[in-house]
């Protein structure tokens, strides 16, 4: 029985003990001593714990709710979504016998805590193993401050191997370059408003602040086009890929009236999508292959539109458009996912596979193929360091029907599947 195996029946196992310590069921020394020792061998353990302490479903309830789904198919979904067999053959101390887990209402208070917590475990385990373990040949890194700035005469400049300081002026504005961000800084010496491109491909990130003090953190494969300065009553950018903003507050020439921040949505199905905002921090995805384009909202108020469609977003909400859907909302958006690249972190939340290499795509630089049927039914969450090699990322999500092959030279990476 491998490793991911023994988690499976461990969590449950702890499960059950979760559930009738909270229930104010008797449990034997022996279970007493291995509970115990489970919740004091970590933080996280302890806060599990906790959790479960706290249900506040009175047992009668959970009991009821136990008599109305098939226990043996909950299990079996359970270990068929880890891709492991949970009628596995064992050899016990009493000879082989064959493992057929039936959750009692205990584990089915405690299920989604316990494969939490084995999706902790086994993030937290590969990880570790990676950073300690040999490099893998030919492994990949993840994306680093790589950009170009495309000047309104047509040159370029790459970002990553310019040098801290002055890079050119544009417009009588001054392009100055450090540590991974751009910066417009007025000179004085006002001119012709030029436009400027900022463009990250597959594995690079960068940072920008325009004329107006607003800051805009640039994911890969993303580009933003912006003017040198922004004289009208209008302040209009246009984006294509993803992007988080920190919009600045500006007032109009009378002093009084703000004017208005207008990002255009540049993409395959974004043509026409604007997003307009006076002053607030919020989140584009606009990437050509994703199903939808998306707006979250931290602070402010943002208008999303496209077409004759609109939707009013306050903090924490969401507006998602899409061919076949429009305009959907989200009243209660997984923020910390939604911007955790852009404090360092690749976040999945509920993601499937084709969608997690998506992701790697765009992160690492690579292709992506598969091999065999496509995963379906798989999902994860968690988050992983930005900062983490490939194999480090791809060792998160391995189960015994999933793997995947690195090619680093060939930039390729190989989905191979063995489910149904």
């Amino acid at each position: 029985m491998d490793m991911h195996q023994e988690e499976a029946e461990f969590a449950l196992y702890i499960g059950n003990l979760l559930f009738k310590s909270a229930d104010n069921q008797p449990l034997t020394e022996k279970e007493m001593q291995d509970l115990e020792l489970w919740r004091n061998s970590s933080p996280l353990h302890q806060e599990i714990f906790q959790d479960a302490k706290d249900y506040p479903a009175p047992a009668e309830e959970l009991r009821l709710l136990n008599r109305q789904y098939d226990p043996d198919q909950a299990v079996s979904d359970l270990f068929h979504t880890l891709g492991l067999d949970h009628t596995a053959d064992r050899v016990t101390g009493h000879g082989k016998r064959r493992l057929v887990y039936r959750l009692t209402a205990a584990a089915a208070i405690v299920l989604l805590i316990a494969s939490a917590w084995m999706f902790t475990q086994r993030r937290g385990r590969a990880l570790s193993e990676a950073t300690v373990s040999d490099p893998v040949r030919n492994d990949v890194a993840p994306a680093g401050n790589r950009a170009i700035l495309t000047l309104s005469d047509g040159s370029r400049i790459e970002l990553d191997s310019a040098k801290n300081g002055a890079l050119t002026r544009q417009g009588g504005v001054n392009v100055m370059n450090k540590n991974g961000e751009v910066s417009y800084q007025d000179a004085g010496s006002p001119a012709a408003v030029v436009y400027n491109t900022m463009s990250t491909l597959r594995g690079g990130k960068y940072q920008l602040t325009l004329p107006d003090g607003t800051r805009i953190w640039l994911n890969a494969e993303s580009s933003v086009r912006f003017p040198s300065a922004f004289t009208g009553q209008r302040r209009e950018i246009e984006l294509s890929g993803e992007a988080y903003f920190e919009v600045a507050q500006a007032v109009g020439k009378d002093g009084h009236d703000r004017v208005p921040f207008i990002v255009k949505i540049n993409s395959s199905k974004g043509n026409g999508a604007e997003v307009q905002v006076l002053g607030t921090h919020f989140n584009i995805m606009a990437y050509n292959n994703e199903h939808a384009l998306e707006t979250t909202l931290l602070e402010g108020s943002v208008l999303f539109n496209k077409g004759t469609e609109n939707i009013l977003l306050k903090p924490g909400q969401q507006g998602r458009w899409s061919e076949d859907e429009h305009m959907k909302f989200d009243g209660n958006a997984d923020i910390e996912s939604i911007v955790a690249w852009k404090n360092g972190l690749q976040a999945f939340h509920e993601a499937d596979i084709p969608s997690i290499m998506r992701h790697v795509e765009r992160w690492y630089d690579v292709k992506v193929d598969y091999q065999g049927a496509q995963p379906d039914g798989l999902t994860f969450s968690g988050e992983v360091p930005g900062d983490v090699n490939l194999s480090q990322l791809l060792k998160v999500f391995e189960t015994s029907a999933l793997h995947f092959q690195i090619d680093g030279a060939g930039h390729k990476v190989t989905v191979v599947y063995h489910g149904k």
